[in-house]
């Protein structure tokens, strides 16, 4: 069994460099798009979606625009 898993850690070791490496140029992409300045990605809780959305609702002032498969809102910050 020895040469099986050797074999699968040489897969997943390949895999990883595999993702790092678009990973990189990924990164690389995104910074020369954003002309190299920093444009973090803002996280936020489930409670302030919620909040910031009025539970996501249909008559929310905020929506500007919307579909049947989604509602696109307007930044409040």
């Amino acid at each position: 069994m020895g040469w099986w898993r050797k074999k699968n850690t040489e897969e997943a070791n390949a895999k990883q460099k595999l993702v790092q490496e678009n990973g990189e140029v990924v990164l690389e992409k995104l910074i020369e798009y954003c002309n190299g300045k920093s444009n973090p990605i803002k996280a936020f809780s489930a409670s302030q979606i919620l909040r910031a959305t009025d539970n996501f609702s249909r008559n929310n002032s905020l929506i500007l625009h919307a579909t049947g498969s989604y509602q696109c809102y307007k930044d409040l910050s």
